[in-house]
Order: C-alpha cells, then sequence, then structure tokens
C-alpha cells in the first residue's frame, strides 16, 4: 500500500511538473529588433515603444525611449506575457526648443509570447490619411506575417478613405445617391478587410477575429459620423433627415455588432468607435439629443457580461466616454450607483469606488501646492468660496483650448463674482517651465490662483493620487462647504458651467472660517 501511495504521489508530481513546464513555456519575451533605411528624411534621434499594459487609455501607457546604434538599428525585448501585447513603436526626433520634440508613430501592432520579429522602416512614402505620407514598413522573422497583415489592413482602410463621396447637396436625389454609394463602398470595404485577413494562414484565429473586429468597425463608424454630419447639414429639411435616420436603422444591425466576442478587450479604441457609433443612433432617433441616462440604457441593454462591464467602465473612465453627452451632471451620480450591479470584476468594483469620490456632496481631498512666492497653500483656505479647480500643464493642447474659451465665455462674468475664485494648479517639471506657462497666457491667467504641484510629478502628489489623476486637463467646482459639486469636462457648455457655478454660489451654507 505504501509503495502504490509513492507511486501515485510520483505521478501527481510529474503531472505537476509537465503542466508548469507547459505553462511556462506559454509564457515568452516577445523580441523586436528594427533598421532606418532612410535615404532621404533625417533620422529619429530614438525610437520609443509605447506598450499599452492595461489595454486601456485612461491609465499611462509604458513608455520604452530606445537609442539606435551607428548602423541605425534598434532592439527591444518586452516582459514576460502569456498574451497579447498592444504596442506602438514611434519615431522621436528633438527639435532643439525648450528640449521638446516632435513624435512619429508606425502604427498599432500586437505582439504574441513566441514573436522574433524585425522590422525594416523605409522613408518610402506611402499615401495615408487626408494626403499625408507615411514610411514604409517590412517585417521578418517569427510571427512576422501578423505585422504585415495589419501593416496591409492600414493601407486598405486609407485607400478606401481616400474614396469615400463628397458630402451631398440639400435634395433627395443627391442624398439618395450619397448614401447608396456610401453603403457600397462599406460593404466593398468590409468584403476586402475579411478576404485580406482570411488569407493570411500563418496566423491564429483570435488574431483574425481581432483584426475583423476592429477593422471593420473603425470603417463603419467612418459611415455612422457622415449620417450624422449630413443630418446636421440638412437641418430645416426634415423629409431629407427623416431619409437619413432611415438608412442608419436598416443597416444599424451591420454596424453595431450585439454579439461581439471578448477578443476585443485587447483592442480599447473598439469601445471607443462603438461607443461613438452608438452615440450617433440615439442621436439621430432623439432628434439630435444624445442623453446621457439613454445612452447607459442602450450600452447595458445592447451587450451583456465583459463586453458591457466594458463599456460602462469606458464611459465614465475614458476622455472621451460622456462627449457629447447630455444632462451628465444631472444623472451621472444615480447611473453610478445603478452600475454596481454590471460591473462584477476587481476593477470594475474598483473604479465604481474611485468615481465615487466624486459624486455630488462628497468632502474634496484637502491637497497641499505651492504658491509663487513658495508659500503653502491648501484647496481648506478656499472654504467660504466655491472654486473651479483646474490641472493643466505646458504643451497641453485640451488644456489652451479650453483655457481659451474659458477667457472669452466666462471669465469675464465669473471675475465679478466675490465669491467664486479659479484655482489653477500647475503640473511641470521646474517652475521656470510654470512661469513660461504663466507667461504665455496659453493655461491660465495672473487673475487666478495659481499654485503648482512641485515638486511632484501630477501622478505622485497625494491630491491627484487619491483622485487617480493620469493627465491634463483635470477640472473640479467645488462649494462652499469645500465639498464637490461635479467633476468638469471640457466640453461642457459654458452656460451649464455658469449655472452649475451660480446654483453653488446661491445656496446657503453654515461654516466656520
Amino acid at each position: 500500500m505504501k509503495i502504490l501511495l509513492i507511486s501515485l504521489l510520483s505521478i501527481i508530481y510529474i503531472c505537476f511538473m509537465n503542466n508548469a513546464s507547459a505553462q511556462e513555456h506559454l509564457m515568452g519575451k516577445p523580441i523586436l529588433t528594427g533598421k532606418i533605411q532612410y535615404t532621404k528624411k533625417n533620422l529619429p534621434d530614438s525610437i520609443m515603444i509605447t506598450v499599452v499594459s492595461k489595454l486601456n487609455y485612461w491609465e499611462p501607457a509604458d513608455r520604452n525611449i530606445i537609442k539606435m546604434n551607428v548602423n541605425h538599428e534598434f532592439s527591444f525585448e518586452f516582459n514576460k506575457a502569456n498574451k497579447l501585447i498592444l504596442f506602438k513603436p514611434v519615431a522621436i526626433r528633438n527639435t532643439g526648443v525648450n528640449g521638446s520634440g516632435e513624435a512619429k508613430s508606425w502604427g498599432t501592432y500586437y505582439a504574441e509570447p513566441t514573436d522574433k520579429v524585425h522590422i525594416d522602416i523605409f522613408d518610402r512614402q506611402i499615401e495615408s490619411l487626408y494626403g499625408a505620407k507615411e514610411d514604409s514598413l517590412r517585417f521578418s522573422g517569427m510571427g512576422a506575417e501578423k505585422y504585415n497583415l495589419i501593416f496591409s489592413l492600414n493601407r486598405i482602410f486609407y485607400h478606401y478613405f481616400s474614396l469615400i463621396p463628397k458630402e451631398p447637396g440639400q435634395n433627395l436625389d443627391s442624398l439618395d445617391s450619397f448614401l447608396h454609394n456610401f453603403n457600397q463602398l462599406r460593404k466593398q470595404y468590409i468584403n476586402k478587410i475579411e478576404t485580406t485577413i482570411n488569407s493570411s494562414s500563418k496566423t491564429s484565429s483570435q488574431i483574425h477575429k481581432l483584426l475583423t473586429y476592429s477593422y471593420s468597425t473603425q470603417f463603419n463608424l467612418l459611415w455612422a459620423s457622415y449620417h450624422e454630419l449630413a443630418y446636421k447639414k440638412c437641418s430645416g429639411f426634415h423629409n431629407l433627415q427623416k431619409r437619413i435616420i432611415e438608412n442608419f436603422n436598416q443597416y444599424e444591425s451591420e454596424v453595431i455588432d450585439v454579439k461581439v466576442e471578448d477578443i476585443v478587450l485587447y483592442n480599447p479604441h473598439y469601445f471607443q468607435w462603438i461607443s461613438s457609433i452608438i452615440k450617433t443612433k440615439e442621436f439621430l432617433n432623439n432628434e439630435g439629443n444624445i442623453d446621457l441616462a439613454g445612452f447607459y440604457k442602450a450600452i447595458t441593454n445592447t451587450y451583456s457580461q465583459k463586453i458591457r462591464e466594458r463599456m460602462i467602465i469606458e464611459l465614465f473612465m475614458g476622455t472621451y466616454g460622456t462627449e457629447r453627452l447630455s444632462n451628465i451632471y444631472e444623472v451621472s451620480d444615480s447611473l453610478l450607483a445603478d452600475a454596481r450591479k454590471y460591473l462584477q470584476s476587481r476593477i470594475g468594483r474598483l473604479i465604481i469606488s474611485e468615481k465615487m469620490k466624486f459624486k455630488k456632496g462628497a468632502p474634496l481631498y484637502n491637497g497641499e501646492f505651492i504658491t509663487l512666492d513658495d508659500k503653502k497653500f491648501t484647496t481648506a483656505s478656499l472654504k467660504g468660496k466655491v472654486f473651479l479647480l483646474e490641472m493643466w500643464g505646458v504643451g497641453c493642447t485640451a488644456c489652451a483650448g479650453y483655457h481659451a474659451k474659458f477667457e472669452q465665455e466666462l471669465w469675464p462674468i465669473l471675475k465679478n463674482k466675490k465669491d467664486f475664485k479659479m484655482l489653477s494648479i500647475n503640473d511641470g517639471k521646474t517652475k521656470d517651465w510654470w512661469l513660461r506657462g504663466i507667461d504665455s497666457k496659453l493655461y491660465t491667467s495672473k487673475d487666478y490662483i495659481n499654485v503648482s504641484n512641485l515638486p511632484y510629478s501630477s501622478f505622485n502628489h497625494p491630491f491627484f493620487k487619491y483622485y487617480a489623476v493620469y493627465g491634463a486637463p483635470f477640472m473640479l467646482l467645488v462649494d462652499k462647504e469645500g465639498k464637490i459639486v461635479a467633476q468638469i469636462k471640457t466640453d461642457i457648455q459654458s452656460k451649464e458651467l455658469l449655472a452649475l457655478i451660480d446654483n453653488a454660489l446661491s445656496e446657503k451654507h453654515s461654516y466656520s472660517k
């Protein structure tokens, strides 16, 4: 009996070790090598491999800077993985102006654990979007067919993009011709994409599905967007707008795939694209209004399980999530509470917990910053005032864009309200950068309360760590009691923000200074 037990344990141990060995075999470190083969263009100073390790765009990607050798070659080894790795190779060229530079992406690709791929990059200019030109890429080595397939699919997308018919005139014949031609073009494109992907015999079925979903949805987004543009152009022509809605609804089931498989979770862009398509559906079928509650209902009713959970997370976490939606500030808290029943994963529950920090009435975390004369400043010192907190950084185009809008449309009104303050927080590298940003007048005004998170970076400052802030701009409206009114998005209508501020100013509070 003892011998039998020992034999049984030996068999179990051998099976365990074989399984562990098999699991280890599935793990791998993909390797990407490359050479810049330019004959006309200036060489980049370095190569950046941007790895989207969390498979989302609300958390920072891993940026790896690689120097080339004297032969213009580079090499990069990914971290060990047992799944697809989403990454972008980017050329970096320093301009020498204030340490700034320019970046040029060579596309987005997927690395698999066994990949040992070499990329040759030529400056033979290939047509891209809007008449632009791009480098030509050629891949070789183990796993190269997948990369060459993606490069080919990009070329197909650019070609069909150039064939999109011109926008219609404001008459039924012109509109019908436009819709018919675009419908046919979309079908031809989808067929070309599927044929090209299916002819790639050395790529896995999972890669086939992922690329089919990705490239089909990308063009379907263009198709949907042109419907919305045409609808707006035909304002006042109800018969034309009705025809546009009918055409969209006729093909809706083809452009919004309700049975999409979980493999799309490897493409964060997919959720941006499909969200935008659903928003267009809501726009067309609700007389130009895209209500947050209506959009939330659409995604929760359309999808199930992991896809539904990701769509909800993207709604509340993605920078584009609430873009174009109305009634955000009235219903977002109640929808967050409702979302709990759909978000079952650890990350889903964590995100709900993080977002509830922004709910109306939540106490503002007391952040400590420094003023221009190096004195300590705390957000608690503004108790008794309504204030708009905004974080910005030099070079942030979205920050500059919103500041210009705020200065023109709101500040002339708000600066005369004695109980309102604008708190401008710089996320900068040095005090010199901060001062340059102020002097430029692009991001802030000397009329605001100007503070900085120095010596921290935005990710490491306790205030922004508490709110899981990964980029600028970041804005919060805070009432006189130091409680959050709302997290403010840059696409908010000025009249809507002014109404929120006026309501906060009119509320009576009992507070002690």
